[in-house]
C-alpha cells in the first residue's frame, strides 16, 4: 500500500464583531489522508516464492481482510443506529492492522471518505472485480457526520459567547416584558410573548413560591346528644 498523510491548519483573522478565538482568530484544523490500495497477492499466480515475497504477500492479504471487516462493522453501526435504545454495540477491530489504524480517523465517522474502485475488463479478472465491488458496496453503507475539528480553546470561548449572547437576549425579552407591565398590558398576554424557556422558568418559580394550603382541625365530637 501508499499512504501519504496531509495535515493542515488555518486561523481566521479578527473579525469586526469581535467574534474570534482565543487567540484573536478561529484556528481550525484538518487532515487529508490518500491511500493507494494494493490488490490482494496470490502466490499460486505470481509463482514467487521467496521468503520477503511470502511475508510481503501475507501482509497485504491481512491488512485487506481487516479493513473489510472495519467496513462491514461500521456498515452494521450504521444500519443498526447504534447509541439508540436496545442497539447493542459494534465492534469495529481498527486496531488490528496498521492500515486501519492510519485511516481510524477518515473511517471513525467524523469525516468524509472518497473511495474509487477500479475494475480491470479482462475475464480472467471477473472474480477479482467482484471483490472490488462488494468491498464499494459496504462502504457506501457508511454514514458519517463529518465535524469541524477546532482548538480547544477557541472551542470553549466560542460556547462562552453563545451562552452570553443567549443571556443577553433573554435580558431584553424580560426588560421589554417588564415596561409592558408597567404600562398596564394585560399580564397573560405579556407572559405568552416571552421564550419558552423564560415561560417554564417563570412557571417552576410560581409553583415553588405558592402558598401550601392551611391544614384545618377538624371537630372533636363532645359526646353531647
Amino acid at each position: 500500500h501508499c499512504l501519504m498523510t496531509f495535515v493542515f491548519a488555518s486561523k481566521e483573522k479578527q473579525a469586526a464583531d469581535g467574534q474570534g478565538g482565543s487567540a484573536g482568530g478561529i484556528r481550525r484544523y484538518g487532515k487529508l489522508v490518500l491511500v493507494d490500495l494494493a490488490g490482494s497477492e496470490r502466490l499460486r499466480e505470481t509463482g514467487n516464492t521467496a521468503r520477503e515475497a511470502v511475508r510481503e504477500t501475507g501482509a497485504i492479504n491481512k491488512s485487506l481482510f481487516t479493513l473489510g471487516q472495519v467496513l462491514a462493522s461500521l456498515a452494521a453501526r450504521s444500519s443498526r443506529g447504534e447509541g439508540s435504545f436496545g442497539a447493542a454495540p459494534v465492534h469495529v477491530p481498527f486496531r488490528d492492522s496498521k492500515l486501519t489504524q492510519l485511516l481510524w480517523d477518515g473511517l471513525r465517522g467524523s469525516g468524509r471518505a472518497l473511495m474509487l474502485a477500479c475494475l480491470g475488463p479482462m475475464k480472467q479478472h471477473a472474480e477479482e472485480s467482484l471483490n472490488t465491488l462488494h468491498f464499494a458496496s459496504v462502504a457506501l453503507r457508511i454514514k458519517a457526520q463529518p465535524v469541524v475539528l477546532l482548538d480547544p480553546q477557541d472551542q470553549l470561548v466560542l460556547e462562552l459567547r453563545g451562552t452570553i449572547r443567549q443571556l443577553q437576549e433573554e435580558n431584553r425579552a424580560l426588560a421589554a416584558a417588564m415596561a409592558q407591565l408597567s404600562s398596564g398590558a394585560d399580564a397573560s398576554v405579556v407572559f405568552g410573548t416571552l421564550p419558552e424557556k423564560l415561560r417554564l422558568a417563570a412557571a417552576r418559580d410560581a409553583m415553588g413560591s405558592a402558598p401550601a394550603p392551611s391544614a384545618q382541625a377538624a371537630p372533636v365530637p363532645t359526646g353531647e346528644s
